[in-house]
């Protein structure tokens, strides 16, 4: 099968980025909103959910699918220390939004000290949940963006997209790891 080009990501800069900064402004927003002001708390959910129930294990669910069987797959175990090293977080400032969430029902701590998402959280945060599906769908907006309708193009760019994004956003941080994590979700689905 011949290789498909890759994308100039400099090239079409101007196309991507405005689409991405309006829009994950938007959602930022919203989940700051959600959270009363604290990213951290956020941040900290986000990691024990992606240990709750890993992508790896999803990739193939729809948003139905990915809620009914969250409750049925044991989640891979975390930490206190593994989400303090993971999120660069001061451990103390976790413990305290630990405990917030398991006072919202948010999380639930087993017998060895790790920690999952609930069904609650869930529930509670279903509209960030579409803030972020709405987030997914602009960047992929054949009106806004420069992705051709073929999946097979749309696959081979978005993998070229994810290995170059590090020269457009810089490595480490969050808005590349963002991006190369929507590029995982979105060749998944491809």
């Amino acid at each position: 099968m011949p290789k498909t080009p890759a994308i100039d990501l400099q090239q079409h800069f101007g196309t991507i980025w405005p689409v991405h900064v309006e829009h994950f402004t938007e959602l930022l927003i919203r989940l700051r909103q959600a959270f009363a002001g604290d990213l951290d708390l956020m941040l900290i959910l986000a990691i024990i959910g992606s240990r709750t129930l890993p992508c790896r294990r999803v990739n193939s669910f729809t948003l139905d699918e990915f809620i009914e069987t969250r409750r049925e797959l044991p989640p891979e175990p975390i930490n206190l220390q593994s989400i303090a090293e993971c999120s660069g977080i001061p451990r103390e400032t976790v413990r305290r939004k630990l405990q917030q969430m398991e006072g919202l029902g948010w999380i639930s701590k087993d017998d060895q000290g790790h920690y999952a998402a609930t069904a609650k959280a869930s529930q509670d945060l279903v509209g960030q949940t579409q803030a972020s599906l709405d987030y997914l769908k602009a960047l992929f907006d054949p009106k806004k963006s420069i992705w051709p309708q073929s999946h097979r193009v749309h696959r081979e760019k978005l993998m070229c997209w994810k290995a170059n994004a590090h020269h457009l956003l810089g490595e480490p941080g969050l808005i590349c790891s963002s991006l190369k994590h929507l590029c995982d979700l979105c060749v998944s689905v491809a």
